[in-house]
């Protein structure tokens, strides 16, 4: 590990299996919570150790906190970070980062509401969302091509260390964050079929009436 990864010993030390870890620029911590469906009023200031869920809860853990003008959020069981609306509401002012860790890794780059790019690290094949293609992606393409096999993760970490100009430090992730615990969402309601119309006949035919000759 070089010099530069030391600070990603946190990612590298097996203690967090899979996460999703966001920085939202320009936009305070209770903004943020509320793009994720948290209350402000509900959360607690918690280290790493002490960010129990709940018993029976079944949502994600939210821990969040800032680094200049940069507040991120550091979700694990659960990604709710990477659902498209989630992504819109937080960078509807400004950029949003969002890093997914689990199977697969993957990048998303959006800005002003809109999503910039996403891409697998380390995967060439995935297609960009429009003609410009993302700095991250030729920065982080390039990291991994010059450096040492390793986590592509960190290719990704070290791409947004630079562009944030900070870096998300082991003492930070373990210390005392904002955490909050959402309920999970509910999946969205598939509309009932439509009930078929049964249109009856209008019976057999019997035939025409004579008139009355009486």
């Amino acid at each position: 590990m070089t010099a530069e990864h030391d600070t990603w010993d946190w990612l590298l030390n097996d203690n967090h299996p899979s996460f999703c870890l966001t920085f939202v620029e320009r936009s305070a911590i209770d903004t943020v919570l509320r793009c994720y469906g948290a209350d402000l009023a509900e959360a607690q200031l918690l280290t790493e150790g002490e960010a129990v869920p709940p018993d029976g809860h079944d949502g994600s853990v939210l821990r969040l906190g800032s680094l200049g003008h940069w507040t991120f959020c550091f979700e694990t069981f659960g990604t709710r970070g990477i659902e498209d609306d989630v992504l819109r509401a937080l960078s509807r002012h400004g950029e949003t980062l969002c890093v997914l860790y689990g199977s697969p890794n993957y990048f998303h780059h959006w800005r002003d509401g809109r999503q910039a790019d996403a891409f697998e690290p380390g995967n060439p094949t995935t297609t960009p969302p429009s003609a410009d293609v993302s700095p991250f992606r030729e920065d982080v393409e390039r990291r991994l091509a010059a450096g040492p096999d390793g986590l592509r993760l960190v290719a990704v970490l070290d791409s947004i260390s630079v562009h944030t100009r900070h870096r998300l430090t082991s003492q930070a992730i373990e210390g005392p964050l904002l955490t909050a615990f959402p309920p999970a969402r509910l999946p969205a309601a598939r509309p009932e079929p439509p009930t078929p119309v049964s249109h009856r006949g209008l019976g057999r035919f019997l035939g025409t009436i004579a008139p009355d000759e009486t």
